[in-house]
Parts: structure tokens; C-alpha cells; sequence
């Protein structure tokens, strides 16, 4: 005959130090007696956790798992739970209330900080209670222009990411970003301390000044603001040049094989939506070496 068990734990808190982590899997075991194990399941797991590790802001708690029952006490501003917030009716915020929503969303950086005023520069916005879910940013600004929110690169009260439009004035100023979650009022809306500049990135120096028309020469483009927005390719003739790195004043890419033969090459960078040409820097392709005799044609052998 097969019974089955029931085994009833007594009411124990339980504990592990330190805030590194806000949950920490252990083994669970059945032990009789204080030291004979009558079972220990190898996938079987107790989660211990703390509402407050891990999790400083409204959002950080709000997006904890809901097993884990945490919420946000308003008069303590910690995640706690609703047994340990005084008042917990008017004081205590989680994630089971209807159109909860966490106040004073915070900027803490932007990247990157220059960008063409063409627009499709992709901003990114790090911070703190920046909503819970990405409908609930009602209005992203970047040095005064509009940056619609990628949805797919959202995380959840700590990212915001969105593309910039066109900066329609001829000579924008930079300036910072501004964004509300759900309404746009005082609690509601934050500004960076970090400002957003447009920049007219150029170029006037390549060096080498030519190379094979099979191409793999290494080639950095000299200018200036060449580490603006985003993204960039570089084009040589109609040919992608395989990107290798970036800086203020320099582009290093490789060279692709030349498809017209040997002769001077127009340069062409895409930064974003911003194309950046120059009628006066160009390159050469050149036939490839070749060799004709080799000398001394002989050698000794030990």
C-alpha cells in the first residue's frame, strides 16, 4: 500500500548576508532527526530573497517577480512588503494595482552625447523609474527634437532607447533630454544633466593615398566629429569598406577590391541618415604588385 506524506515546515525565518543579490536559490533537504537525510531532490530548490536587495528605486521593486509579493513603500521609499509598510492602503505600491505608475523618473546617462541633424541617431537613456512598460513613455525629447522609443531595446524601468528625427532648424543648438512617463506633469517629467549636440562631421585626409584594386589595405579617413551618432558605413566607389574602429578625428576601415579597375575612388560616409562626401580627398587604386624575377635565384643547402 502507497501512502502519501505531508510534511508541514514550522514557521522559521530564514537568512543569507549581504545585498549582492536579490534572490539566492538554495538546497532544500528532508532531514529526521537533526541528521539523517530522508530525501534531498537535486532539482528541487528553496528561493530565499529581499525585497530591498538589488531593488533602490519604485521601478528596480515594481518589476520584481510578483512571487516574490514586493512592493513600494511610499512613506519609506524601499521595497518591502506590504507587511513591513506602515499604512500599507495608501503608502504601499505594487505591481497588482490598476495603472500603477512610479514617480520621479531619473536620467542618469546618454549615449552618445553627438549626432548629424539628419537624424537616425539611436539614443540611448539609462536611469531609474523610467516606466514599466514602453506605452507608458508619453513623450522623449533630445536637444528638442522628437526620438521615437524602439520597443524591442526597452528594459523595463532602466532603458529607454528611441531614434532621432530631423533637426529642421538649420542651426540647432544642443541641448538635454527630456522625457514624461504617462503624463507629462512636474512628478512625472525629468531632464538629463548631460547635453545632446548636433554636429557637421567632415573629412579631408586619407592615408595611404592608394592602394591595390584586390583591396585589404588599411586605410584611416582623417576629419573631424567622425565619432558622431550612431552607426556608420563607409563607402569606397559603390563598395562597402569593412569597418574597424572609430574616433573624433579617425576612420579605420578596410578597403574592398576595386570592380572599375586601377584609378582615383571617391569616399562616402554614412553617419546615420547623414551622408558625408569630399569633392577634394580621394583614393587610388593601383594595379596589383607583381613579380617578375626573384634574385638570387639559387641557395645553399646545409
Amino acid at each position: 500500500m502507497v501512502e502519501s506524506w505531508c510534511y508541514v515546515c514550522f514557521h522559521l525565518q530564514y537568512w543569507y548576508d549581504g545585498d549582492e543579490t536579490g534572490d539566492l536559490p538554495v538546497d532544500f533537504s528532508i532531514v529526521w532527526d537533526g541528521d539523517f537525510f530522508i530525501d534531498k531532490p537535486p532539482t528541487m530548490k528553496a528561493l530565499l530573497y529581499k525585497c530591498e536587495a538589488q531593488r533602490d528605486s519604485c521601478g528596480l521593486c515594481l518589476k520584481a517577480s510578483t512571487a516574490f509579493e514586493c512592493g513600494w513603500c511610499l512613506d519609506n521609499k524601499k521595497c518591502l512588503l506590504r507587511q513591513h509598510c506602515q499604512t500599507p492602503e495608501q503608502n504601499w505600491m505594487h505591481p497588482g494595482r490598476h495603472n500603477v505608475r512610479c514617480s520621479h523618473p531619473r536620467i542618469t546617462k546618454i549615449r552618445p552625447l553627438t549626432g548629424p541633424k539628419e537624424g537616425g541617431t539611436r539614443v540611448t537613456i539609462e536611469g531609474e523609474n523610467l516606466g514599466l512598460q514602453v506605452r507608458e513613455i508619453a513623450h522623449v525629447q533630445v536637444a528638442g527634437v522628437r526620438c521615437n522609443p524602439v520597443t524591442s531595446e526597452y528594459i523595463s524601468a532602466e532603458r529607454i532607447v528611441c531614434d532621432m528625427a530631423e533637426a529642421l532648424l538649420p542651426h540647432s543648438p544642443g541641448g538635454p533630454v527630456e522625457l514624461c512617463i504617462g503624463v507629462c506633469s512636474a512628478e512625472y517629467r525629468t531632464q538629463s544633466s548631460q547635453t545632446y549636440s548636433f554636429v557637421t562631421p567632415s573629412f579631408n585626409h586619407v592615408h595611404p593615398e592608394k592602394g591595390p584594386v584586390s583591396g585589404g589595405t588599411r586605410l584611416t579617413i582623417s576629419g573631424h566629429h567622425l565619432d558622431a551618432g550612431s552607426t556608420v558605413t563607409v563607402f569606397i566607389a559603390q563598395e562597402e569598406c569593412l569597418f574597424v574602429k572609430r574616433t573624433n578625428r579617425d576612420i579605420v576601415c578596410v578597403t574592398p577590391s576595386s570592380l572599375s579597375g586601377s584609378g582615383p575612388a571617391s569616399i562616402k560616409l554614412l553617419i546615420d541618415k547623414a551622408e558625408v562626401t569630399s569633392s577634394d580627398t580621394r583614393y587610388i587604386y593601383t594595379e596589383d604588385p607583381t613579380i617578375s624575377s626573384i634574385e638570387p635565384s639559387w641557395s645553399i643547402v646545409k
